[in-house]
């Protein structure tokens, strides 16, 4: 065989083999062989490269709902934030009624009504950031996950074998 001849196939059972050449020695290598040790090598690095992606996620994530909500507390509730201003609102419906019983004072009263309302719009606010940063949060994690079931998929164009 020639020594410029680099890849032959096998007449008998139609293996791919790839010639080696070393110095005096002659050898051959199957190609499917390095073929699939490459691909796992592929699939390894894909696999770490999809754990990053997922911890880099995690801490942006920990780090926005921080920033929102403090460290350490729950993310607001809608229907726990609507009771409260609620019982705010009565609450300060009762002292002004109290401080209006003998003259009407208009400035307390419209500082005690304003009190649930901003409570209300502050916190409203504040829920609704916390539900797009984490509506962004699942995102990001579905586009990894999706990015990674695309690659894995096995490729339809491949051979089948007979």
């Amino acid at each position: 065989m020639p020594e410029s001849t680099r890849f032959v196939t096998c007449g008998y059972c139609h293996v791919q083999l790839a010639i080696r050449h070393d110095g005096a020695a002659v050898f051959t290598e199957v190609l499917e062989e390095l073929s699939t040790r490459t691909s796992n090598i592929e699939n390894q690095l894909e696999a770490i490269r999809v754990e990053n992606d997922l911890e880099r996620i995690e801490r942006e994530w920990e780090q926005k709902k921080q920033e929102i909500v403090g460290r350490g507390r729950n993310p607001p509730d809608r229907t726990e934030i609507l009771w409260i201003s609620l019982g705010l609102t009565v609450f300060c419906l009762v002292i002004a009624y109290q401080v209006n019983r003998r003259v009407f004072q208009p400035l307390p009263t419209l500082v005690l009504v304003a009190i649930p309302l901003v409570f209300l719009v502050f916190f409203r606010a504040q829920a609704d950031l916390f539900d797009r940063a984490q509506s962004l949060y699942f995102r990001s994690r579905r586009r990894v996950f999706e990015r990674s079931a695309q690659r894995f998929r096995p490729d339809e164009r491949a051979e089948k074998p007979d």
